[in-house]
């Protein structure tokens, strides 16, 4: 699937522990590795700064490979109870981490390291290699190799040219409304409120480019989205929910579980 979500800054602030938040956003980042996310979008809703800014910071840092983490993410409070989060093993996780077992073709994310004389980058394999691109130092870039060892010569390429699947990346907006004004593919909008039309928000994921938007876990998409006039008719994906609610975890995992199942859909991902 060629699938992105949107999610409110607030998908975080009912949990009352920072390692609550943390697990809660590890579900969300694992549902979205599953079923091929390209993009996680999230929008301003009633959040606090603070949780707008943890559950991006979690959610690019379950996506980043192991061995860039260190380098890219300091030691800080707010990322304390990363290590209650899950490993997404996509891809770009799984790389070999020996030198020797690098072939030329293979793609790596790393990170630009500055060196006395100029920059190289560190792609997990114990040295820093020659970086000739125009990232800052501490950028992080996507690189091929042109050779095996011992100079595996890595050039940097386009996100767009990794293998898929190579995982999610987490961007911000202002609002839901903004956003849906923007975008220029179909939009899938999430609802109990709305009607049981899975089959054809299922036919327009198979277009390509689709936009999933998700409630908050105080208030749903009709709430959220008030009188800015969303142009596409609300979905309800669970019409049949023995439970009072469907939290934002398990709804992200469902809704993408039904696209992808559905003819076209992808039929396990990617």
């Amino acid at each position: 699937m060629d699938i992105s979500v949107a999610i409110p800054d607030s998908s975080v602030s009912d949990e009352p522990t920072r390692e609550s938040k943390a697990r809660k956003a590890s579900s969300i980042a694992r549902s979205c590795a599953i079923f091929g996310v390209r993009a996680v979008y999230v929008y301003g809703d009633r959040g606090t700064r603070e949780d707008a800014s943890l559950l991006t910071g979690l959610l690019r840092y379950a996506e980043t490979p192991q061995y860039l983490r260190r380098a890219l993410y300091p030691r800080i409070d707010a990322l304390r109870h990363v290590g209650v989060m899950h490993p997404l093993q996509i891809p770009s996780h799984t790389v070999p981490r020996r030198m020797r077992d690098v072939r030329a073709g293979d793609v790596r994310e790393g990170v630009v390291v500055g060196m006395r004389g100029g920059r190289a980058v560190d792609v997990g394999l114990g040295e820093a290699l020659p970086y000739r691109g125009a990232a800052a130092p501490g950028s992080r870039v996507t690189m091929q190799m042109r050779a095996g060892p011992p100079r595996p010569d890595p050039k940097e390429i386009p996100r767009a040219e990794a293998p898929p699947y190579w995982g999610y990346e987490v961007r911000s907006r202002a609002s839901l409304a903004a956003l849906l004004r923007s975008w220029e593919g179909p939009a899938i909008l999430t609802s109990r409120k709305g009607r049981a039309r899975a089959a054809s928000a299922a036919r327009k994921a198979r277009r390509g480019g689709a936009l999933v938007a998700f409630g908050a876990p105080d208030r749903g998409l009709p709430e959220i989205l008030g009188g800015s006039g969303a142009r596409e008719p609300m979905v309800n994906f669970f019409p049949n929910q023995r439970t009072a609610t469907v939290r934002l975890e398990e709804a992200i995992m469902g809704v993408l579980a039904i696209l992808d199942a559905a003819p076209g859909g992808g039929g396990g991902g990617p």
